[in-house]
Formats: C-alpha cells, sequence, structure tokens
C-alpha cells in the first residue's frame, strides 16, 4: 500500500480508502504490481489490464489475450520477490506427529517432483483431460495439482469426507477420467471412490508408505503410475528418488525408488488465460450440486485479495 501511496500512506486502516481509489484510477499500474510480486510469467501478454472498449461488458475485459500457465508461475525462479531453487516452499507438519519438528520441500523439490507427475499424466491421459483430487490437503495433493495444471489439464476438488454418491455425482458433471486419492487408516477411503467407478483409480502412499489395498484392474498404485514403459529401451534408465519426510524425523528420507526414470523436465502446456484449470462445486443445499470453473486468472485475482 505504501508502495503506491507514498508520502499520502498512514496505516492500513486509516489509508485503505484512499488506497481503493488509487487502483480503481490507476488499474494499470497496481496490477503490474501486483503481477509481479506474485511471479507471473506470460508466455504471451495481455494486450493491457483492462478493455473498456466494448460497451456490452460493463465492467469491461480484464486481462484480454495472454497466453500462460499458471502452474508453471508457481515453480519458476524468480529474481523478484527472491523465490529461488533453494528457498522453502512447502513447509508441513505429519499428521499425528505434533510433537516433531516440521517438515519442508525447497522450490526445487517441489519443481522436481511436479515435473516426474506432469510426465506419468502423460502417458495415462490425454491433454485437456478432467482429473479429480479426493485428497487431504497433503503434499502430495500440492504436487499432483501443480502437474495436472502443468500439463495442460483440469482438476476437479472433491471433500475428503464424501460418501460414495457425492462422489460419483462430482465425476460424472465434470466427466472426470480419473481420480487420485489417498490411502489412510483403512482400505475404507478407496472404497468409497472406487464405490463411485471413476475410469482409473491413483493411489498415492500416506506419508511415504506404500500402499497395499486391493484395487481393479485398470486401478494403479502410486509405483506403477510412475513407472514408463517408453523409457526401458534408451540412455535414461536411472533410479528417482522420491524425496518425502518421514513423520518423525526432519532428516530422514523415503526412496521410493522407480525404474525407468522418467525426463527430468517438461514443456510446460500454455493456454489462454481463460482456458479452465479448476472446477469446484457449490454444496448441494439446492439440489444437484453445480460446477463452478476457474479460470488460469482466477487464482491470480484471489492471491491479490490477500
Amino acid at each position: 500500500m505504501d508502495q503506491v501511496l507514498g508520502k499520502a500512506y498512514e496505516d492500513p486502516i486509516t489509508s485503505f480508502p484512499l488506497f481503493q481509489k488509487f487502483i480503481a484510477q490507476n488499474p494499470e499500474i497496481y496490477w503490474s504490481i501486483v503481477l509481479k510480486e506474485l511471479s507471473v510469467w506470460f508466455h504471451e501478454a495481455p494486450m493491457c489490464i483492462l478493455d473498456e472498449t466494448d460497451k456490452s461488458k460493463p465492467g469491461g475485459t480484464w486481462f484480454p489475450g495472454p497466453v500462460l500457465n499458471i502452474a508453471e508461475c508457481c515453480l519458476l525462479q524468480t529474481s523478484y520477490p527472491g523465490k529461488m531453487d533453494n528457498n522453502v516452499a512447502i513447509v508441513w507438519r505429519e499428521e499425528g506427529c505434533d510433537n516433531n519438528p516440521v517438515c519442508h520441500l525447497t522450490l526445487k523439490d517441489v519443481k522436481d517432483q511436479v515435473i516426474l507427475v506432469a510426465n506419468a499424466l502423460d502417458s495415462t491421459f490425454s491433454k485437456g483431460d478432467v482429473i479429480a483430487i479426493d485428497m487431504p490437503m497433503t503434499v502430495s495433493a500440492v504436487i499432483i495439482y501443480l502437474a495436472i495444471i502443468l500439463s495442460g489439464r483440469i482438476v476437479v476438488s472433491i471433500a475428503d469426507s464424501f460418501a460414495a454418491k457425492e462422489i460419483a455425482t462430482r465425476l460424472r458433471v465434470s466427466q472426470a477420467k480419473g481420480v487420485f486419492t489417498q490411502e489412510l487408516i483403512s482400505s475404507q477411503w478407496i472404497s468409497r471412490v472406487v464405490e463411485a467407478t471413476p475410469d482409473i483409480v491413483i493411489v498415492p502412499p500416506a506419508s511415504g508408505e506404500a500402499a497395499n489395498v486391493p484395487l481393479r484392474k485398470q486401478d494403479k498404485s502410486w509405483k506403477e503410475f510412475l513407472a514408463h514403459e517408453d523409457l526401458k529401451s534408451g540412455s535414461l534408465n536411472l533410479d528417482y528418488l522420491l524425496h518425502v519426510r518421514r513423520c518423525g524425523s526432519s532428516e530422514g528420507i523415503i526412496d521410493l525408488k522407480v525404474d525407468n526414470l522418467r525426463p527430468d523436465h517438461y514443456s510446460s502446456v500454455y493456454q489462454p488465460g481463460e482456458s479452465i484449470t479448476h472446477i469446484l462445486f457449490s454444496s448441494e443445499t439446492t439440489g444437484e450440486p453445480k460446477a463452478i470453473p476457474w479460470s488460469q486468472l482466477s487464482p491470480t485475482r484471489g492471491a491479490a485479495d490477500l
């Protein structure tokens, strides 16, 4: 706020009306600052910040014509605001380990795992496919979410408390091609998802432990999902070390070795700013839940409000 108001700035509360007036009168200046702060990078820049030439749109068109991948923006190094590969990107504590040290992943750790999952998605799904995530908000869920968008696909978020019928409704409405879910204490978690009859279920392990539950023929364990038959005959034949911090040890690392390592790079799928990346759902209080699409620009607006 003080960056745009200069000497007129007093404090966040007192200066807010003046700040709001400045934003309304100077959208180009304000949003240029916001995009830099959020490290949003465009493959093709928007023609302007706000286009008010089309009188049929009373509020105008924000960011017309950009091409980008919003997940890539999360993973790129930027000198400003100081987001480098060795910076900590995610901090968490494993479930049930409240007295243990927190765990962390650097930006490079996150990037490496997102690239691994994005390459695996290419061998299982088609570009543009809708893929659901029915998981608690774990590190794995964040990695999968970013990989789905980085690879040009669409995420459907499903609350991990839902019963099979509620899951099935959201899969049907969104036309999801598959679901990521996670084994927890028992196989009941996965059975609810399987009962919803998705095309394919992929099961990441919980807290680094390999999932050991009965799956259908078309479903895949995490290790099966990451494996890539096409790379058996080639020079790239190494093991991938999946860094997952073990509960109770900030230094412990679980080795999930996957033969036939996928490429260690990925070409982001660039799409128009208005393309859908995420489908949320309304509650069922007024009947069947309604799909709420998020575009690539939706999280930018949300983050700007924080």
